[in-house]
């Protein structure tokens, strides 16, 4: 489903929610008040548009201009709306904006923008990070150097390098779909373990990662799966690697 940020004011908010409506219903609207607010959306979400009114009195353009610094919304479309020229001038310049509307704002305006924008092919983003939160704090980590997952007495451990980061409870298929890449692989009912790293896997089913000490077994009812999800990633072992699950 594609999801809109939309940060406008409250007299703006009804008519361009219903203009996005008509277009497509079923868009997810994610609207917001503040610059805190927007973070969070941003951070737990992958927003395919923004629709952004920006005025001298709040802090939505400084929002939009740190969207454009993020690597995952470098190119997502932006439409600005505002009240002056100046404003939007400086928008198009520094933000790179998509579409940009002059108060009094033009609604068939937007909905001829937004039925472009429907067609649009919204590609999913790769990010070379990954976020997770626990206990109010948003924990990032690069995706590269996550070796091995760990979900154990409801608490999970992330290995990374040298580090050990515990990020609560999740389940393991929440956190592989949080990933988004294919490299980490279910090997057993909790754990994950990231195929880049893998050096060996031995005849007893330990899988060995690069400069890594903790030994990691593949569990009985993931072998078969975790060999075709490794055989899909075209990773060679010196070994038969059949022979694990046999």
């Amino acid at each position: 489903m594609k999801k809109i940020l939309i940060w406008v004011s409250d007299e703006s908010l009804k008519k361009v929610s219903m203009v996005v409506n008509e277009v497509n219903s079923d868009i997810c609207i994610l609207s917001v008040k503040t610059q805190k607010e927007a973070n969070s959306v941003i951070i737990n979400n992958d927003v395919d548009l923004f629709i952004i009114e920006i005025n001298s009195n709040n802090d939505s353009f400084e929002f939009a201009k740190d969207v454009r610094k993020q690597r995952a919304y470098r190119f997502i479309p932006v439409v600005i709306m505002a009240d002056n020229e100046k404003l939007i001038f400086q928008a198009y310049e520094i933000v790179r904006c998509y579409a940009f509307m002059k108060k009094p704002y033009d609604m068939e305006g937007l909905k001829e923008i937004l039925k472009k924008l429907n067609n649009y092919k919204f590609v999913k983003r790769k990010s070379d990070k990954v976020k997770f939160k626990h206990n109010g704090v948003i924990y990032f980590f690069n995706k590269s150097e996550i070796k091995y997952i760990e979900n154990s007495n409801r608490q999970v451990k992330i290995y990374s390098n040298d580090t050990v980061t515990n990020i609560g409870y999740k389940t393991c298929d929440s956190i592989i779909e949080r990933l988004g890449c294919k490299d980490f692989v279910r090997c057993s009912r909790n754990g994950i373990v990231n195929a880049a790293h893998i050096v060996n896997i031995s005849d007893e089913g330990i899988i060995e990662i690069k400069e890594f000490d903790k030994k990691i077994e593949i569990g009985s009812s993931i072998k078969k799966q975790f060999i075709q999800d490794i055989n899909e990633l075209n990773i060679l072992f010196n070994l038969d690697i059949y022979k694990v699950i046999r």
